[in-house]
C-alpha cells in the first residue's frame, strides 16, 4: 500500500460483492492510487474481506461507527485517505482503466484547483445498453468547457462521483457527508462547490455509473423520500442564504412519496420547515422582481 498517494479512492459497499470485485478490477495497482472500502454492515457472504487474497493493495474497512449508511462509510473512508485528491466511486460502478492510469499525471498540471471535474457514462445493469443517467452532469461539463454558466457545475453536481476533490479543501472546512439513509452527498458536493476557489472540467470519460432497478435511487420508499426532502430543504436554504440564484427543486415528488396523509409530529414538523422554505423562496423572487440570473 502507498504510504503516499497522490489519490485516495473511496468506495461504501454493502451487499454488492460481485459488482465490487469489478470496480476493483478497473483500478490500476501502483503507489499513484489508495484504494479504500469500507464495509456498511454487510451480509457474512457479502463481507468484502472475502476479496482481501485477491487485491491484496486495497484497504478493507469495517462501519463501526453504529450509523449504517453510505454517507457514514465514506465519512471513515475521507478519515483513512492519505492522497492529496479524493476519488468517490459507488461499489455498483467501475472505472475507465486506460483513462484512470493517466490521472496521476493529469493532476500535476492542476495544483490550482480545488475541484477537478469529469466526464461520466452510464449503462443499463441488466442490457448493457446505454442509460441517460449521466446526461445532465457531462451538460454542466459541456457548459462550463464552453464558457455558458460556469458556475453551475459547482451547485447542480450532487453525486460525489465524477470529480477529483482535494482533501485539504474538505479537511479545512471539515466538509462531511451525511448520515442519513437517502441523499448522503447533496450536502457534501454544494459545500465543495461553494468552498472551492478554483474549478476545472477535464474534458474525458473515466467513470461509468450503472443504473439498475433495485437500485437506491430507483426505489424511492416514504423513509427515503423523507430523508430526501430534508436534505433538499437544508440545500435550497444553504442555496439562498449565499445568494447563490439557481433553479431550484422544491421537492414536491419527495412531499407526495412521503405519504403525508400519515401524519406523525416528526412528519408536522419537517413540513412546517419545507412550506417556510417555500415561503421564503418565493419572496425572495417577488422582492428580485423575477429577474437576475437563473442558473
Amino acid at each position: 500500500m502507498s504510504r503516499n498517494p497522490t489519490i485516495s479512492i473511496v468506495i461504501p459497499h454493502k451487499n454488492s460483492l460481485e459488482k465490487l470485485s469489478r470496480l476493483l478490477a478497473s483500478i490500476p495497482e501502483g503507489e499513484f492510487f489508495q484504494t479504500i472500502v469500507i464495509d456498511d454492515n454487510s451480509e457474512p457472504e457479502q463481507n468484502p474481506g472475502l476479496l482481501k487474497s485477491t487485491y491484496k493493495h486495497v484497504e478493507f474497512h469495517i462501519n463501526q461507527s453504529g450509523e449504517y449508511n453510505a454517507g457514514s462509510a465514506r465519512n471513515i473512508g475521507v478519515r483513512c485517505a492519505s492522497g492529496e485528491w479524493l476519488l468517490f466511486a459507488d461499489a455498483d460502478d467501475y472505472f475507465n482503466t486506460d483513462l484512470l492510469k493517466s490521472v496521476p499525471e493529469i493532476v500535476k498540471e492542476l495544483s490550482a484547483f480545488d475541484i477537478c471535474y469529469f466526464k461520466v457514462k452510464s449503462i443499463e445493469e441488466v442490457t448493457g445498453l446505454p442509460s441517460i443517467r449521466h446526461t445532465r452532469y457531462n451538460s454542466l461539463a459541456d457548459r462550463f468547457l464552453q464558457g455558458d454558466d460556469r458556475e453551475l457545475i459547482r451547485y447542480k453536481w450532487a453525486p460525489p462521483w465524477g470529480k477529483l476533490i482535494k482533501k485539504a479543501l474538505v479537511d479545512s472546512f471539515n466538509i462531511k457527508f451525511d448520515s442519513v439513509v437517502a441523499s448522503n452527498d447533496l450536502i457534501f458536493s454544494l459545500k465543495i462547490g461553494i468552498f472551492a476557489k478554483n474549478i476545472q472540467v477535464i474534458d474525458e470519460v473515466i467513470y461509468f455509473v450503472t443504473k439498475s432497478t433495485d437500485s437506491i435511487t430507483a426505489r424511492l420508499t416514504p423513509e427515503r423520500a423523507l430523508a430526501r426532502l430534508e436534505t433538499l430543504i437544508d440545500y435550497n436554504s444553504i442555496v439562498m442564504d449565499n445568494g447563490i440564484t439557481c433553479r431550484m427543486d422544491f421537492g414536491i415528488n419527495y412531499f407526495l412519496k412521503s405519504e403525508p396523509w400519515f401524519l406523525s409530529m416528526s412528519k408536522f414538523q419537517l413540513y412546517l420547515r419545507f412550506f417556510s422554505m417555500y415561503r421564503r423562496r418565493l419572496l425572495a423572487m417577488i422582492m428580485r422582481g423575477f429577474s437576475g440570473p437563473k442558473i
